[in-house]
């Protein structure tokens, strides 16, 4: 073999080696850039869903896991919070009545009256069923007097008229108890909750329960 042939042998298989290292690092820069764009879509879907786990699908307000994260926060403020918990009456009858896709039109409802009636002075969510709860600052020299006085007053606008959504106007028992830093948030909540089912048995508008710390 001449000395030519075999110069002109060493240079093709210099380039066949250059591009074959040129085509190595453009696989796997694509595969890198690839596996990237996968981790962006996956992350982007985990924020989706964690976003949707945090509204409730039915009413559009917060859900029960934002309640409780909401609830949690609570108890490590500076000053005491009015737990308050709402039931819609009869609910079972309206259910019964006007079918699944009817009793979710109720709470739809239920929720934007709510909504207005706290008038953005606090935190409302749907925790379960008929069931929403709300948390409201308290700032006054007596928290349980105060938490008291704002559910009577809140009691007073939880009416949905009649033929809104339902043949009948559409009540809400409610309860109230009173959440101070750093007291179990699992007490107060199970307070409000029995406050609100007395409320109901007793017909009344609300009933007030203030548990302390042990």
């Amino acid at each position: 073999m001449s000395t030519r042939h075999a110069a002109r042998l060493a240079t093709i298989a210099a380039v066949w080696v250059a591009g074959s290292a040129v085509t190595t690092a453009l696989l796997a820069r694509s595969r890198a850039r690839a596996a990237q764009e996968r981790e962006a879509v996956a992350l982007h879907r985990a924020k989706l869903w964690r976003q949707a786990a945090l509204v409730d699908d039915v009413t559009g307000i917060a859900s029960r896991a934002a309640w409780e994260a909401q609830l949690a926060r609570a108890a490590h403020t500076d000053r005491p919070t009015a737990v308050l918990v709402f039931d819609v009456d009869r609910f079972k009858d309206l259910n019964e009545l006007l079918g699944h896709p009817g009793g979710d039109r109720v709470l739809h409802h239920v929720a934007g009256l709510l909504t207005g009636v706290l008038a953005g002075r606090g935190f409302l969510a749907r925790y379960g069923g008929d069931e929403f709860a709300a948390l409201i600052p308290l700032d006054g020299p007596d928290p349980h007097t105060q938490a008291g006085e704002l559910a009577s007053a809140l009691a007073g606008g939880l009416v949905v008229p009649a033929r809104v959504c339902a043949p009948w106007p559409v009540t809400l028992s409610v309860g109230v108890a009173v959440l101070h830093p750093g007291e179990d948030t699992g007490q107060a909540f199970v307070a409000a909750d029995r406050a609100m089912f007395q409320a109901k048995d007793h017909r009344r508008h609300t009933h007030t329960a203030m548990p302390r710390a042990a």
